[in-house]
């Protein structure tokens, strides 16, 4: 049975999270802002737009907020209407999911008391993700996971390629777990399409192409790229 995710309002983050979701068989996305052209634009690629002033929260109710998986609201720079939001979906509505688009901790703190599940802070995550790749080579992209835990996607190593994860032993050498491998799909690993290999075949040999996806402390993390910040 497919779930369904609520988008409401297109601001970029918005649009593009709809977009994204779109493209994941089991999910169908309904999008709501009040923008005819943003509506009219992404129709072709969801399950459903609706164009509606999602203040009216009657609204959400007729569109069926009460058998949605989750619900995304991404209405930047309109804080009252997020409070608003907020409150109705996870008191009223009981959605059992929601992530809120915020611009500053004190929007976070205040949303997380209402209720919300998780805040995303385009600027600042985007900002992050980007330090953390400069400063650790070889890290490809970096997922903040709380103060004691990280996850990156890391190049695979020359000196591990070749060998599989049984070999490799990096949770008893690094504190670190391969939570998942990508392979790029093409003969010979040179294609431009992925495949992401979740959970990893610990027997399978890595290939130079790969990117393995590892979870672990920052320390652990950081440890590790600065080991391999050559490979």
């Amino acid at each position: 049975m497919k779930r369904t995710i609520a988008i409401l309002g297109l601001s970029v983050f918005g649009y593009r999270t709809a977009l994204g979701l779109a493209e994941v068989p089991e999910i169908d996305v309904i999008v709501f802002d009040r923008d005819q052209e943003l509506i009219d634009r992404i129709s072709p690629h969801v399950a459903r737009a609706v164009i509606a002033d999602i203040r009216e929260t009657g609204v959400l109710e007729e569109e069926g907020a009460q058998g949605w998986w989750a619900a995304v609201l991404a209405m930047r720079k309109r804080f009252d209407t997020t409070v608003l939001l907020t409150h109705h979906l996870k008191q009223r509505l009981k959605v059992p999911r929601l992530i809120v688009q915020v611009d500053s901790r004190d929007e976070e703190e205040a949303l997380r008391v209402l209720g919300a599940d998780q805040a995303v802070f385009p600027e600042r995550d985007t900002a992050k993700n980007l330090v953390a790749t400069l400063a650790r080579p070889g890290l490809t992209q970096f997922v903040d996971l709380g103060p004691d835990v990280d996850m990156g996607e890391h190049r695979v190593p020359a000196s591990f390629v070749g060998k599989n994860l049984k070999e490799l032993h990096l949770r008893d050498t690094f504190g670190l777990h391969v939570v998942a491998i990508r392979h790029q799909a093409g003969p010979g690993g040179q294609g431009l399409a992925f495949r992401t290999e979740v959970p990893p075949d610990p027997d399978r040999e890595l290939a130079a192409t790969d990117r393995l996806f590892l979870i672990g402390s920052p320390k652990a993390l950081r440890r590790f790229s600065e080991r391999f910040a050559e490979s």
